[in-house]
């Protein structure tokens, strides 16, 4: 126990962002676990009280009657950004990717929120093309007896 908190305890708290609570000495212990849990518990229901305000907001938009821009105007709103729905982009058949450059049209007509900068766009085009789902693996022709390998037995081999 200490009549002051030590500086280098507060230094090294600051240093690794450590809360640091200070009580007076006759405080009792569980007194102190009591307050915290209490405002642990606060922040929890603030936070699932915003969840849920975003889940049933999102999930009005989404009733409306052209729900892809409203559910992205309300994302973009809760978020404090800009939200938009990533979609391949229809390829030309002269080999040339989408309209402005990309593979990926990441639907700037259907987002919502503060127009993102260059460098912003060249990041969801670089992301776009990451997270795109890949071509489905051809598959080779059946087998005449599916997870069987066929091979000739040695009188069979005898009579080709």
């Amino acid at each position: 126990m200490h009549e002051s908190v030590p500086q280098a305890l507060v230094e090294a708290c600051t240093r690794y962002g450590l809360p640091l609570v200070e009580a007076p000495p006759a405080t009792p212990f569980t007194a102190v676990g009591r307050a915290v849990w209490r405002l642990m518990a606060q922040a929890r229901t603030r936070e699932l009280r915003r969840v849920t305000d975003a889940q049933q907001s999102l999930a009005a938009a989404a009733a409306r009657p052209d729900p892809v821009p409203a559910v992205l105007s309300r994302l973009a709103s809760a978020l404090g950004g800009r939200a938009c729905l990533l979609a391949p982009a229809a390829r030309t058949g002269t080999g040339t990717d989408a309209p402005g450059g990309g593979v990926f049209r990441s639907a700037w007509a259907g987002a919502a929120g503060v127009e993102p900068g260059p460098e912003v766009r060249t990041a969801l085009d670089a992301l776009a093309r990451r997270v795109a789902p890949a071509p489905a693996p051809r598959r080779p022709p059946p087998t005449p007896w599916p997870g069987r390998t066929w091979r000739p037995t040695p009188w069979a081999a005898a009579r080709c």
